[in-house]
């Protein structure tokens, strides 16, 4: 389990990016845990983006625990990775909307 806490920029992306580097390398299934995320900016999804890919490509699986309307859902909305009502904007972003919007594990 990867948490996210506070408010998280451009100036936490690199140890965000080295401890999920850390944990998908370690695990065969790690999931991050946004509850208690206040914040964020459009580098964190970036970095958040780059490990699902990593994941992916190492055959791993990379969830997100994410409340409905919290920070990290109202990002995903505002950066265009689902659309407004939280659904994917295309079928293989459902990683996004399944586990951000809806509260549950991917």
């Amino acid at each position: 389990m990867v948490p996210l806490r506070g408010t998280l920029g451009l100036r936490d992306a690199a140890e965000l990016a080295a401890t999920l580097e850390t944990a998908i390398a370690g695990h065969p299934s790690t999931t991050i845990d946004a509850a208690s995320l206040a914040g964020a900016d459009f580098s964190i999804l970036q970095v958040l983006a780059a490990a699902r890919r990593s994941a992916d490509a190492a055959g791993r699986t990379l969830r997100l625990k994410a409340p409905q309307g919290g920070a990290l859902a109202q990002l995903l909305i505002r950066a265009g990775f689902v659309g407004p009502d939280g659904a994917p904007r295309a079928d293989d972003e459902s990683f996004w909307s399944d586990s951000a919007m809806k509260g549950s594990l991917r």
